[in-house]
């Protein structure tokens, strides 16, 4: 049981350097117990919230991504995969394809394709695909 939704806590996204940035855009905790239930097997969140120092750290990190505290503190953005279970047995990409269209069908704002993981988000404006270049259809 989580204390934020039937399934996520907080600590869940809290950045990784253990500074206690944790707080997450409603809409985005919305999505991805959307995802969740839809899903019906546990997902894990491999990155949440960041500080802008953490970021840093982080090869690849955009300077401005979505994990970061906008102008009110508050972040956009989680990275998932699902975990391993009865129905999805493995970690490859076609699972990982499956979490990104369901991702999409839940109307998801912004979604990226990564080998193993997706990021998605709920940052206000248009709709953003991207395919990430560790994403490759022979490594599944």
């Amino acid at each position: 049981m989580g204390d934020v939704t039937k399934n996520f806590s907080r600590h869940e996204w809290e950045c990784g350097c253990g500074c206690g940035f944790n707080t997450l855009a409603e809409p985005t905790i919305q999505l991805v117990q959307a995802i969740r239930d839809a899903v019906g097997v546990p997902i894990t969140i491999t990155s949440g919230c960041r500080c802008r120092e953490h970021n840093k750290n982080i090869p690849g990190s955009a300077p401005n991504s979505k994990h970061l505290p906008d102008k009110d503190g508050v972040g956009w953005a989680l990275d998932i995969r699902h975990k391993r279970g009865r129905y999805w047995q493995r970690n490859s990409n076609r699972e990982t394809m499956r979490l990104y269209i369901l991702a999409d069908q839940l109307g998801a704002k912004a979604i990226g394709l990564y080998h193993g993981r997706i990021h998605i988000d709920q940052r206000p404006g248009k709709k953003v695909r991207w395919i990430d270049k560790s994403f490759n259809w022979r490594n599944s």
